[in-house]
């Protein structure tokens, strides 16, 4: 098949992209669940208490923080059954919570967790497909393509979520829908994607030698150089674009929804669609970026540190 290293990309695409979704589609839901829950069950509902509310974003956080943990002795493990694991998880987390809701806080609050737990996987997945399968030229187009997911994801789940909330389906059938499609982007993508480019039944011979052409082979995993990456000033700046990144990015994408819904006073149908607009803009910086990344002759390890904020 001609240029299926474009199909790789769409489908390891979406699957992070419904795996993003999963972790942030409680931020939209919750102003859904409060009202239906508060004038059809009794009061003690555990969404009604604003902590119990704070818990649950926290969960989520938790489970971000320890997702990696495991892939810093999975590096070796085939990336197909990594996606895989990471992407079974947050599509189960996000099909039963409908029913953890319904039983009470703790099961609601053991879903959250699996669902930051499997996004955490984005980053290693991103620079594995990136690393793999693009030629040295399209590098930053799949690293900006593959990381859109944190865009996509939030455009695709709060215009959803505006919508089923608003009709009779109610807030649990935007879990459904999601679970499922994570569940079926993860399988297309655990059964197109190989590690061995060249093992890989859909890949021309031709194409085959377009993408490993110029690459360096390597023979063994080089030792981590901490104290060089403690000195570097590239290395600093790089996180703390990071972390402002990721301060501005969260607090929006679980916030926006209550923020247009309680105080600006739009319904959850327009909320749904006033949260996505920022996402579209995002999307079309990002890809424009990694283009123009792309046609620079400096190498695009060098442009990282001064475009990562983008890019992400």
């Amino acid at each position: 098949m001609a240029n299926f290293r474009y199909v790789i990309l769409l489908s390891a695409t979406l699957s992070m992209t419904f795996i993003y979704s999963n972790r942030i589609v409680f931020g939209f839901t919750v102003i859904c669940q409060v009202p239906d829950n508060s004038n059809t069950t009794t009061s003690d509902y555990f969404l009604n208490d604003s902590a119990m509310k704070a818990w649950m974003f926290t969960a989520t956080a938790i489970g971000m923080c320890i997702g990696p943990i495991p892939l810093y002795w999975a590096y070796k493990a085939d990336t197909r059954k990594l996606i895989l694991g990471y992407g079974i998880v947050s599509a189960l987390a996000t099909l039963l919570y409908p029913l953890a809701d319904h039983i009470g806080m703790w099961p609601s609050l053991a879903a959250r967790f699996f669902t930051g737990f499997a996004q955490a996987s984005q980053l290693h997945i991103t620079n594995e497909v990136a690393q793999i399968w693009a030629r040295d030229s399209e590098m930053s187009l799949f690293f900006s393509t593959l990381l859109c997911s944190s865009q996509i994801g939030p455009l695709f789940t709060m215009i959803l979520g505006g919508e089923l909330c608003s009709s009779s389906l109610g807030w649990a059938a935007t879990y459904y829908v999601l679970g499922m499609l994570c569940l079926m982007t993860t399988a297309l993508f655990a059964f197109l994607y190989t590690e061995d480019v060249k093992e890989n039944r859909f890949v021309s011979d031709r194409e085959a030698v377009l993408i490993i052409e110029g690459r360096k082979e390597v023979s063994a995993k080089a030792p981590v150089p901490y104290i060089d990456l403690l000195t570097d000033v590239s290395v600093w700046t790089t996180l703390v674009m990071f972390v402002g990144y990721y301060i501005g990015m969260i607090i929006y994408q679980q916030y926006s929804p209550t923020f247009i819904k309680q105080v600006l006073n739009y319904s959850i149908r327009e909320t749904g669609y006033f949260s996505a607009i920022p996402m579209i803009a995002a999307i079309v910086i990002k890809l424009a970026v990694g283009k123009l990344m792309g046609s620079i002759t400096v190498t695009f390890s060098s442009l990282l540190p001064y475009t990562a904020d983008v890019l992400i």
